[in-house]
């Protein structure tokens, strides 16, 4: 735990982090205090339930897989966040769904991001056409 809360404050105090969210770029800020935010949630998960030998309710992972999600359209610097998750808390991801689910993370935003054919937040279009595609899928499979 000392370790994962010694490279949060490391990443913080960083040049390259300080210069960023010191100017007025506020999709900075917010991606910072994004990637700070999820990892905060993934040392409360680890400490509440991976420490006590419990498992993590799927509803709780999914919502921190969904804030994990949604904090990458801030600004690409929070797709540091899959990969230092990976590093500082390889507990979390015991069980197989987890990791996919986990391994999903940069897929979905990719996904999100083509399906609008720009940079950036995708639209509610995106997700429109997301839906079609798999509902579409789904039809062709008899589902």
């Amino acid at each position: 735990m000392n370790v994962a809360l010694g490279l949060v404050a490391f990443y913080c105090v960083t040049p390259g982090v300080l210069s960023k969210a010191m100017l007025f770029k506020p999709a900075k800020a917010m991606s910072n205090f994004s990637i700070i935010f999820c990892l905060f949630i993934a040392s409360l998960l680890q400490k509440n339930f991976i420490e006590k030998d419990k498992a993590i309710p799927y509803k709780i992972f999914m919502l921190f897989w969904c804030v994990s999600e949604f904090s990458l359209y801030w600004d690409e610097t929070v797709l540091l966040l899959f990969p230092a998750t990976l590093i500082i808390f390889p507990g979390l991801f015991k069980r197989t769904t987890y990791w996919v689910w986990w391994c999903l993370l940069p897929l979905v935003y990719d996904l999100l991001c083509c399906l609008d054919r720009q940079q950036g937040m995708p639209s509610a279009r995106s997700f429109y056409r997301l839906i079609k595609i798999y509902s579409s899928e789904c039809r062709a499979f008899n589902f």
